[in-house]
Protein backbone atom coordinates (compact mmCIF):
# COMPACT_ATOMS: atom_id res chain seq x y z
CA UNK A 1 0.00 0.00 0.00
CA UNK A 2 2.82 2.30 0.63
CA UNK A 3 4.37 1.92 -2.87
CA UNK A 4 1.04 2.71 -4.24
CA UNK A 5 0.48 5.52 -2.71
CA UNK A 6 4.26 7.17 -3.84
CA UNK A 7 5.10 5.84 -6.86
CA UNK A 8 2.97 7.17 -9.56
CA UNK A 9 4.26 4.69 -12.37
CA UNK A 10 3.33 1.57 -10.20
CA UNK A 11 0.03 3.12 -9.47
CA UNK A 12 -0.87 3.78 -13.09
CA UNK A 13 0.17 0.13 -13.69
CA UNK A 14 -1.87 -1.33 -10.54
CA UNK A 15 -5.12 0.98 -11.65
CA UNK A 16 -4.82 -0.34 -15.28
CA UNK A 17 -4.15 -3.80 -14.27
CA UNK A 18 -7.24 -3.24 -11.98
CA UNK A 19 -9.52 -2.32 -14.67
CA UNK A 20 -8.36 -4.86 -17.14
CA UNK A 21 -9.71 -7.25 -13.86
CA UNK A 22 -12.97 -5.65 -14.04
CA UNK A 23 -13.93 -6.20 -16.94
CA UNK A 24 -12.65 -9.91 -17.19
CA UNK A 25 -14.12 -10.23 -13.95
CA UNK A 26 -17.65 -9.65 -15.16
CA UNK A 27 -17.04 -11.24 -18.50
CA UNK A 28 -15.81 -14.48 -17.48
CA UNK A 29 -18.19 -15.61 -15.07
CA UNK A 30 -21.31 -14.23 -17.89
CA UNK A 31 -19.63 -16.30 -20.46
CA UNK A 32 -19.73 -19.72 -18.86
CA UNK A 33 -23.77 -18.48 -17.96
CA UNK A 34 -24.20 -18.30 -21.49
CA UNK A 35 -22.08 -21.08 -22.39
CA UNK A 36 -24.89 -22.59 -20.24
CA UNK A 37 -28.30 -21.53 -21.77
CA UNK A 38 -26.97 -23.30 -25.14
CA UNK A 39 -28.39 -26.38 -26.66
CA UNK A 40 -25.16 -27.92 -26.08
CA UNK A 41 -24.24 -26.52 -22.73
CA UNK A 42 -21.96 -29.74 -21.63
CA UNK A 43 -19.98 -29.26 -24.06
CA UNK A 44 -20.15 -25.59 -24.38
CA UNK A 45 -18.80 -25.08 -20.86
CA UNK A 46 -16.22 -27.84 -21.01
CA UNK A 47 -15.02 -26.06 -24.31
CA UNK A 48 -15.10 -22.37 -22.20
CA UNK A 49 -13.27 -24.03 -19.61
CA UNK A 50 -10.33 -25.49 -21.96
CA UNK A 51 -9.99 -21.99 -24.08
CA UNK A 52 -8.29 -20.81 -21.00
CA UNK A 53 -5.51 -22.57 -21.28
CA UNK A 54 -4.66 -21.33 -24.45
CA UNK A 55 -3.53 -17.96 -23.63
CA UNK A 56 -1.01 -19.74 -20.98
CA UNK A 57 0.44 -22.19 -22.65
CA UNK A 58 1.79 -19.10 -25.56
CA UNK A 59 3.13 -17.17 -23.11
CA UNK A 60 6.63 -18.13 -24.37
CA UNK A 61 5.67 -17.02 -27.23
CA UNK A 62 4.30 -13.51 -25.95
CA UNK A 63 6.65 -13.09 -23.76
CA UNK A 64 9.35 -13.35 -26.19
CA UNK A 65 7.65 -10.93 -28.20
CA UNK A 66 7.48 -8.45 -25.18
CA UNK A 67 11.12 -8.94 -24.59
CA UNK A 68 11.92 -8.01 -28.15
CA UNK A 69 9.84 -4.98 -27.98
CA UNK A 70 12.08 -1.50 -27.97
CA UNK A 71 8.59 0.70 -27.28
CA UNK A 72 6.75 -1.26 -24.27
CA UNK A 73 5.17 1.23 -23.02
CA UNK A 74 3.36 2.22 -26.75
CA UNK A 75 2.73 -1.42 -27.09
CA UNK A 76 0.51 -1.77 -24.33
CA UNK A 77 -1.66 0.86 -25.42
CA UNK A 78 -2.55 -0.86 -28.30
CA UNK A 79 -2.75 -4.09 -27.14
CA UNK A 80 -5.50 -2.59 -24.39
CA UNK A 81 -6.96 -0.46 -27.63
CA UNK A 82 -6.97 -4.09 -30.02
CA UNK A 83 -8.74 -5.78 -27.16
CA UNK A 84 -11.45 -2.80 -27.00
CA UNK A 85 -12.28 -3.15 -30.34
CA UNK A 86 -12.89 -7.40 -30.48
CA UNK A 87 -14.81 -6.85 -27.14
CA UNK A 88 -17.07 -4.31 -29.17
CA UNK A 89 -17.55 -7.14 -31.89
CA UNK A 90 -18.09 -9.78 -29.56
CA UNK A 91 -21.13 -7.57 -28.03
CA UNK A 92 -22.98 -7.65 -31.53
CA UNK A 93 -22.12 -11.48 -32.47
CA UNK A 94 -23.34 -12.74 -28.91
CA UNK A 95 -27.16 -11.07 -29.68
CA UNK A 96 -27.51 -13.90 -32.98
CA UNK A 97 -28.92 -16.99 -32.19
CA UNK A 98 -26.96 -19.37 -29.94
CA UNK A 99 -25.14 -21.39 -32.76
CA UNK A 100 -22.34 -24.04 -32.65
CA UNK A 101 -20.57 -21.47 -35.41
CA UNK A 102 -20.97 -18.28 -33.31
CA UNK A 103 -20.26 -19.67 -29.73
CA UNK A 104 -17.03 -21.03 -31.31
CA UNK A 105 -15.99 -17.73 -33.10
CA UNK A 106 -16.57 -16.04 -29.31
CA UNK A 107 -15.00 -18.11 -27.79
CA UNK A 108 -11.99 -16.90 -30.51
CA UNK A 109 -12.49 -13.53 -29.85
CA UNK A 110 -11.91 -14.19 -25.88
CA UNK A 111 -8.76 -16.35 -26.35
CA UNK A 112 -7.35 -13.78 -28.92
CA UNK A 113 -7.97 -11.06 -26.03
CA UNK A 114 -6.43 -12.93 -23.38
CA UNK A 115 -3.06 -14.07 -25.68
CA UNK A 116 -3.40 -9.76 -26.00
CA UNK A 117 -3.75 -9.46 -22.48
CA UNK A 118 -0.16 -11.83 -21.49
CA UNK A 119 1.90 -9.95 -24.43
CA UNK A 120 0.78 -6.42 -22.14
CA UNK A 121 1.14 -8.48 -18.95
CA UNK A 122 4.96 -9.60 -20.29
CA UNK A 123 5.69 -5.78 -21.32
CA UNK A 124 4.75 -4.45 -17.93
CA UNK A 125 6.84 -6.93 -16.12
CA UNK A 126 10.65 -5.41 -16.68
CA UNK A 127 8.83 -1.94 -15.71
CA UNK A 128 7.48 -2.75 -13.07
CA UNK A 129 11.10 -4.58 -11.81
CA UNK A 130 12.63 -1.15 -12.68
CA UNK A 131 9.91 1.18 -10.54
CA UNK A 132 10.14 -1.06 -7.24
CA UNK A 133 13.46 -1.68 -4.65
CA UNK A 134 14.56 -5.02 -4.64
CA UNK A 135 13.03 -4.64 -0.45
CA UNK A 136 9.71 -3.44 -1.37
CA UNK A 137 9.29 -6.28 -4.50
CA UNK A 138 7.53 -8.78 -2.31
CA UNK A 139 5.33 -6.15 -0.61
CA UNK A 140 4.71 -4.83 -3.99
CA UNK A 141 3.58 -7.93 -5.48
CA UNK A 142 1.86 -9.04 -2.49
CA UNK A 143 -0.51 -5.84 -3.43
CA UNK A 144 -0.49 -6.25 -6.23
CA UNK A 145 -1.87 -10.13 -6.05
CA UNK A 146 -4.09 -8.83 -3.18
CA UNK A 147 -5.82 -6.21 -5.19
CA UNK A 148 -6.67 -8.35 -8.61
CA UNK A 149 -8.31 -11.25 -6.72
CA UNK A 150 -10.12 -8.53 -4.59
CA UNK A 151 -11.44 -7.74 -7.93
CA UNK A 152 -12.38 -10.69 -8.84
CA UNK A 153 -14.13 -11.25 -5.84
CA UNK A 154 -16.06 -8.54 -6.11
CA UNK A 155 -17.14 -8.53 -9.54
CA UNK A 156 -17.59 -11.79 -9.51
CA UNK A 157 -20.60 -11.97 -7.69
CA UNK A 158 -21.81 -8.58 -9.10
CA UNK A 159 -21.84 -10.26 -12.74
CA UNK A 160 -23.80 -13.46 -11.40
CA UNK A 161 -26.35 -10.86 -9.83
CA UNK A 162 -26.37 -8.14 -12.43
CA UNK A 163 -27.00 -10.91 -15.51
CA UNK A 164 -29.98 -12.06 -14.18
CA UNK A 165 -31.32 -8.45 -13.37
CA UNK A 166 -30.66 -7.27 -16.45
CA UNK A 167 -32.62 -10.34 -18.04
CA UNK A 168 -29.38 -11.78 -19.13
CA UNK A 169 -28.17 -9.12 -21.41
CA UNK A 170 -25.09 -11.12 -22.44
CA UNK A 171 -24.00 -8.13 -25.36
CA UNK A 172 -23.91 -5.12 -22.28
CA UNK A 173 -21.64 -7.27 -20.36
CA UNK A 174 -19.45 -7.53 -23.40
CA UNK A 175 -19.48 -3.39 -24.10
CA UNK A 176 -18.76 -2.98 -20.38
CA UNK A 177 -15.82 -5.12 -21.07
CA UNK A 178 -15.02 -3.20 -23.70
CA UNK A 179 -15.25 0.12 -22.10
CA UNK A 180 -12.71 -1.03 -19.19
CA UNK A 181 -9.98 -2.21 -21.72
CA UNK A 182 -9.71 1.51 -23.30
CA UNK A 183 -10.08 3.05 -20.13
CA UNK A 184 -7.02 1.02 -19.22
CA UNK A 185 -5.19 2.04 -22.27
CA UNK A 186 -5.97 5.79 -20.76
CA UNK A 187 -4.37 5.42 -17.87
CA UNK A 188 -1.46 4.26 -19.27
CA UNK A 189 -1.72 6.88 -21.79
CA UNK A 190 -1.80 9.56 -19.58
CA UNK A 191 1.13 8.20 -17.45
CA UNK A 192 3.29 7.01 -20.64
CA UNK A 193 6.02 9.55 -20.49
CA UNK A 194 7.13 7.90 -16.79
CA UNK A 195 6.35 4.39 -17.69
CA UNK A 196 8.90 4.79 -20.90
CA UNK A 197 11.18 6.56 -18.65
CA UNK A 198 11.17 3.18 -16.68
CA UNK A 199 11.72 1.53 -19.78
CA UNK A 200 14.76 -0.99 -19.40
CA UNK A 201 17.63 0.21 -22.15
CA UNK A 202 18.14 -1.83 -25.09
CA UNK A 203 20.67 -4.35 -24.67
CA UNK A 204 22.65 -6.79 -26.60
CA UNK A 205 21.66 -9.48 -24.09
CA UNK A 206 18.18 -9.56 -24.80
CA UNK A 207 17.02 -13.30 -26.30
CA UNK A 208 16.73 -12.73 -29.94
CA UNK A 209 15.29 -16.51 -30.92
CA UNK A 210 13.25 -18.76 -28.94
CA UNK A 211 15.74 -21.19 -28.66
CA UNK A 212 17.86 -18.25 -26.41
CA UNK A 213 14.23 -17.98 -24.07
CA UNK A 214 14.41 -21.68 -23.02
CA UNK A 215 18.17 -21.01 -22.35
CA UNK A 216 17.32 -18.48 -20.15
CA UNK A 217 15.22 -21.08 -18.18
CA UNK A 218 17.62 -23.54 -17.99
CA UNK A 219 20.26 -21.19 -17.13
CA UNK A 220 17.75 -21.11 -14.47
CA UNK A 221 17.25 -23.94 -13.34
CA UNK A 222 20.85 -24.81 -13.38
CA UNK A 223 21.69 -22.43 -10.64
CA UNK A 224 18.46 -23.11 -8.63
CA UNK A 225 17.69 -26.82 -8.33
CA UNK A 226 14.79 -25.73 -6.24
CA UNK A 227 13.01 -23.90 -9.24
CA UNK A 228 14.25 -26.81 -11.28
CA UNK A 229 12.07 -29.07 -8.86
CA UNK A 230 9.17 -26.78 -8.32
CA UNK A 231 8.55 -26.80 -12.02
CA UNK A 232 8.17 -30.64 -12.28
CA UNK A 233 6.34 -30.84 -9.55
CA UNK A 234 3.78 -27.93 -10.94
CA UNK A 235 3.39 -29.25 -14.44
CA UNK A 236 1.98 -32.44 -12.46
CA UNK A 237 -0.41 -30.25 -10.46
CA UNK A 238 -1.56 -28.16 -12.98
CA UNK A 239 -2.34 -31.87 -15.64
CA UNK A 240 -4.70 -31.89 -12.19
CA UNK A 241 -6.10 -28.98 -10.85
CA UNK A 242 -6.53 -26.81 -14.02
CA UNK A 243 -9.21 -29.17 -14.40
CA UNK A 244 -11.18 -28.50 -11.20
CA UNK A 245 -12.81 -25.71 -12.66
CA UNK A 246 -14.26 -27.34 -15.49
CA UNK A 247 -14.96 -30.42 -13.76
CA UNK A 248 -17.02 -28.56 -11.25
CA UNK A 249 -19.07 -26.29 -13.90
CA UNK A 250 -20.15 -29.93 -15.36
CA UNK A 251 -20.93 -31.55 -12.33
CA UNK A 252 -23.07 -28.62 -11.07
CA UNK A 253 -24.80 -28.78 -14.50
CA UNK A 254 -25.76 -32.02 -14.07
CA UNK A 255 -26.68 -31.86 -10.52
CA UNK A 256 -29.31 -28.65 -9.33
CA UNK A 257 -29.47 -29.79 -5.99
CA UNK A 258 -26.12 -28.26 -5.41
CA UNK A 259 -27.32 -25.46 -6.56
CA UNK A 260 -27.66 -22.58 -4.09
CA UNK A 261 -30.37 -20.34 -5.64
CA UNK A 262 -29.55 -20.88 -9.94
CA UNK A 263 -26.48 -22.21 -11.47
CA UNK A 264 -24.72 -18.75 -12.11
CA UNK A 265 -24.73 -18.12 -8.33
CA UNK A 266 -23.48 -21.16 -7.48
CA UNK A 267 -20.41 -21.04 -9.68
CA UNK A 268 -19.89 -17.25 -8.55
CA UNK A 269 -20.18 -18.60 -4.87
CA UNK A 270 -17.44 -20.94 -6.03
CA UNK A 271 -15.10 -18.29 -7.63
CA UNK A 272 -15.77 -15.55 -4.85
CA UNK A 273 -14.54 -18.38 -1.47
CA UNK A 274 -11.23 -18.90 -4.20
CA UNK A 275 -10.68 -15.41 -4.52
CA UNK A 276 -11.06 -15.13 -0.52
CA UNK A 277 -8.99 -17.83 0.14
CA UNK A 278 -6.16 -16.28 -2.29
CA UNK A 279 -6.70 -12.68 -0.12
CA UNK A 280 -6.35 -14.39 2.88
CA UNK A 281 -3.31 -16.33 1.97
CA UNK A 282 -1.51 -13.29 0.43
CA UNK A 283 -2.49 -10.94 3.90
CA UNK A 284 -1.81 -13.44 6.37
CA UNK A 285 1.71 -14.19 6.45
CA UNK A 286 2.64 -14.64 10.18
CA UNK A 287 0.64 -18.07 10.31
CA UNK A 288 1.26 -22.14 10.22
CA UNK A 289 2.44 -22.10 6.85
CA UNK A 290 4.92 -19.51 6.81
CA UNK A 291 7.80 -22.00 8.14
CA UNK A 292 6.16 -24.95 5.35
CA UNK A 293 8.34 -25.32 2.60
CA UNK A 294 7.11 -24.38 -0.93
CA UNK A 295 7.05 -28.13 -1.75
CA UNK A 296 5.13 -28.94 1.50
CA UNK A 297 2.73 -26.32 0.36
CA UNK A 298 1.96 -28.12 -3.32
CA UNK A 299 1.59 -31.38 -1.35
CA UNK A 300 -1.43 -29.82 0.94
CA UNK A 301 -3.02 -27.89 -2.08
CA UNK A 302 -3.07 -30.97 -4.30
CA UNK A 303 -4.45 -33.00 -0.93
CA UNK A 304 -7.24 -30.66 -0.56
CA UNK A 305 -7.67 -31.39 -4.33
CA UNK A 306 -7.84 -35.24 -4.02
CA UNK A 307 -10.50 -34.32 -1.05
CA UNK A 308 -12.92 -32.36 -3.24
CA UNK A 309 -12.94 -34.90 -5.76
CA UNK A 310 -13.91 -37.32 -3.04
CA UNK A 311 -16.44 -34.82 -1.81
CA UNK A 312 -18.46 -35.08 -5.15
CA UNK A 313 -18.15 -38.44 -5.35
CA UNK A 314 -19.82 -39.35 -2.20
CA UNK A 315 -21.82 -36.24 -2.06
CA UNK A 316 -20.58 -34.32 0.94
CA UNK A 317 -22.72 -31.27 -0.51
CA UNK A 318 -21.76 -27.88 -1.84
CA UNK A 319 -20.56 -26.43 1.15
CA UNK A 320 -17.71 -29.48 1.50
CA UNK A 321 -17.02 -27.87 -1.99
CA UNK A 322 -16.58 -24.48 -0.83
CA UNK A 323 -14.71 -24.87 2.17
CA UNK A 324 -12.09 -27.36 0.29
CA UNK A 325 -11.73 -24.70 -2.56
CA UNK A 326 -11.37 -21.93 0.34
CA UNK A 327 -8.43 -24.39 2.02
CA UNK A 328 -6.36 -24.55 -1.64
CA UNK A 329 -6.91 -21.06 -2.07
CA UNK A 330 -5.29 -19.97 0.79
CA UNK A 331 -2.25 -22.06 0.65
CA UNK A 332 -1.73 -20.77 -3.07
CA UNK A 333 -1.95 -17.56 -1.87
CA UNK A 334 1.06 -18.00 -0.20
CA UNK A 335 2.73 -19.81 -3.01
CA UNK A 336 2.43 -17.70 -5.66
CA UNK A 337 4.21 -14.74 -4.55
CA UNK A 338 7.07 -16.29 -2.98
CA UNK A 339 7.26 -18.35 -6.11
CA UNK A 340 7.39 -15.25 -7.96
CA UNK A 341 9.34 -12.84 -6.17
CA UNK A 342 12.34 -15.77 -6.26
CA UNK A 343 11.98 -15.46 -10.41
CA UNK A 344 12.15 -11.59 -10.38
CA UNK A 345 15.21 -11.56 -7.84
CA UNK A 346 16.71 -14.53 -10.24
CA UNK A 347 16.15 -13.21 -13.45
CA UNK A 348 17.55 -10.15 -15.15
CA UNK A 349 15.05 -7.26 -16.58
CA UNK A 350 15.96 -8.16 -20.02
CA UNK A 351 14.79 -11.39 -20.14
CA UNK A 352 12.01 -11.53 -17.63
CA UNK A 353 9.60 -11.70 -19.84
CA UNK A 354 10.96 -14.73 -22.19
CA UNK A 355 11.74 -16.15 -18.78
CA UNK A 356 8.68 -15.91 -17.15
CA UNK A 357 6.86 -16.98 -20.21
CA UNK A 358 8.99 -20.01 -20.66
CA UNK A 359 8.41 -21.23 -17.15
CA UNK A 360 4.87 -21.08 -16.97
CA UNK A 361 4.90 -22.86 -20.62
CA UNK A 362 6.51 -25.98 -19.00
CA UNK A 363 4.26 -25.56 -15.56
CA UNK A 364 1.00 -25.58 -18.20
CA UNK A 365 1.93 -28.43 -20.51
CA UNK A 366 0.29 -30.82 -18.54
CA UNK A 367 -3.04 -28.58 -18.52
CA UNK A 368 -4.10 -29.39 -21.85
CA UNK A 369 -3.78 -33.02 -21.08
CA UNK A 370 -5.42 -32.99 -17.92
CA UNK A 371 -8.31 -31.22 -19.45
CA UNK A 372 -8.55 -33.36 -22.35
CA UNK A 373 -8.48 -36.39 -20.26
CA UNK A 374 -11.06 -35.27 -17.17
CA UNK A 375 -13.33 -33.40 -18.97
CA UNK A 376 -13.65 -36.03 -21.80
CA UNK A 377 -14.52 -38.68 -19.14
CA UNK A 378 -17.10 -36.40 -17.91
CA UNK A 379 -18.89 -35.74 -21.23
CA UNK A 380 -18.80 -39.65 -22.03
CA UNK A 381 -19.07 -41.40 -19.50
CA UNK A 382 -19.96 -38.87 -16.60
CA UNK A 383 -18.51 -36.69 -13.67
CA UNK A 384 -18.24 -39.05 -11.24
CA UNK A 385 -15.77 -41.24 -12.99
CA UNK A 386 -13.65 -38.42 -13.93
CA UNK A 387 -13.59 -37.04 -10.40
CA UNK A 388 -12.54 -40.57 -9.27
CA UNK A 389 -9.56 -40.36 -11.26
CA UNK A 390 -8.91 -36.67 -10.49
CA UNK A 391 -8.89 -37.70 -6.50
CA UNK A 392 -6.50 -40.72 -7.55
CA UNK A 393 -4.08 -38.47 -9.14
CA UNK A 394 -4.06 -35.87 -6.80
CA UNK A 395 -3.51 -38.12 -4.06
CA UNK A 396 -0.31 -39.53 -5.91
CA UNK A 397 1.09 -36.14 -6.80
CA UNK A 398 0.59 -35.52 -2.93
CA UNK A 399 2.68 -37.85 -1.65
CA UNK A 400 5.51 -37.40 -4.17
CA UNK A 401 5.87 -33.54 -3.56
CA UNK A 402 5.80 -34.53 0.23
CA UNK A 403 8.42 -36.75 -0.32
CA UNK A 404 11.05 -34.17 -2.00
CA UNK A 405 10.21 -31.96 0.95
CA UNK A 406 11.80 -33.59 2.93
CA UNK A 407 14.85 -33.91 0.72
CA UNK A 408 15.47 -30.65 -1.19
CA UNK A 409 16.44 -27.75 0.82
CA UNK A 410 13.23 -24.49 0.30
CA UNK A 411 15.70 -21.14 -0.70
CA UNK A 412 12.60 -18.86 0.51
CA UNK A 413 13.12 -20.17 3.75
CA UNK A 414 16.45 -19.15 4.07
CA UNK A 415 15.64 -15.55 2.90
CA UNK A 416 14.97 -12.63 4.75
CA UNK A 417 11.22 -11.74 4.59
CA UNK A 418 11.51 -8.51 3.11
CA UNK A 419 13.72 -9.56 0.39
CA UNK A 420 11.26 -12.47 -0.54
Amino acid sequence: MHEYRINRGYRALINASLLNGIGNALYNIVFVIYASTLPFKTLAVSLASFATLIPTLLMLVTGFWADRAAQKTGRMIIARVLQFGLFLLLALLIQQPGSLLIFLILLAINVVSDILGQYANSLELPIFRHLIADTELNSAMGFQSATQTTIALIFQGVGAWAIVLLQHNFALFGVINAVTFLAAALVIAQHRQLLRSAEPKPSTARAQTFHASWQVLRETVRTSPFIGLSLILAFLANGLATSIDGLQNVTLLRQPHYWLGNYGNTIALLSIVFSLGLIAGALFSQDFCQHLSMLTLISLVLLGAALLGVSFLLNWGIWAALVLNFAMAYLLGKINPRFSSIMLLTVDADHLGAAMGAMVTVVMLGAPLGQAVFLGIANAAGPALSWAIFALGSGLVSIVALIFSRRVSDPSLTMQPDTL
